[in-house]
């Protein structure tokens, strides 16, 4: 399921990030790819959370 991600701050709404075709999924504070170690994007360390309006944005 693709994940939106939405500013606390303005309320500017984005589709979460993609990775090896399939939409990211969170893991603590960060975006894992579904490959996990075998990712060769170099998201297999995790993605952080995109900023907007400097603050990170939630997961909506």
């Amino acid at each position: 399921m693709m994940a939106t991600l939405k500013c606390g701050n303005c309320g500017n709404e984005m589709k979460g990030p993609m990775c090896c075709g399939q939409p990211m999924h969170m893991e603590g504070d960060k975006f894992f790819c579904h490959k996990g170690a075998e990712c060769g994007c170099g998201n297999d360390m995790g993605k952080s959370i995109p900023e907007h309006c400097g603050q990170p944005m939630n997961l909506v």
